[in-house]
């Protein structure tokens, strides 16, 4: 990655956790008043999930080591058994983020021109690109 990036990923990592509450009901064919307790239970455990895992996050950002120059580039360590985990993140806050800005058809709408939003249309599109090259490194054979 280019060293400006650092700040870029530093930045998109920072808005997680994106995705709203409820997003994803319980249940679609039952009685949204009736499952509303177990919706609510669900929606409890996902906050605590998703507080662990920003700390989680915002501790590998702050590993040791975790950025290395190496020549006009910096290199992201991650381990190998910290890929899915980190697409999963990467994934909940480019989806968040496409939600925030009103479910947008990447064919047809225009980048907004307002700046809130256009930062947050180029999280959400790095997150892309970030999760091809996260994707890239499962499958390439070196």
């Amino acid at each position: 990655m280019k060293s400006g990036e650092q700040r870029l990923l530093e930045r998109t990592f920072e808005l997680y956790p994106v995705m709203p509450a409820g997003i994803a009901p319980l249940s679609k064919s039952s009685d949204p008043e009736e499952m509303q307790d177990e919706q609510d239970l669900l929606d409890e455990l996902m906050r605590e999930s998703k507080a662990e895992n920003r700390l989680e996050l915002m501790n590998f950002l702050r590993r040791p080591r975790q950025f290395e120059k190496e020549e006009d580039a910096l290199l992201l360590t991650v381990k190998k058994s910290e890929v899915n985990w980190l697409l999963e993140i990467v994934n909940e806050i480019r989806v968040g983020l496409w939600y925030k800005l009103g479910q947008p058809d990447p064919e047809e709408d225009e980048v907004p021109s307002e700046t809130a939003h256009l930062e947050d249309w180029i999280s959400m599109e790095y997150c892309a690109d970030l999760q091809a090259r996260l994707l890239f490194t499962l499958t390439d054979p070196k």
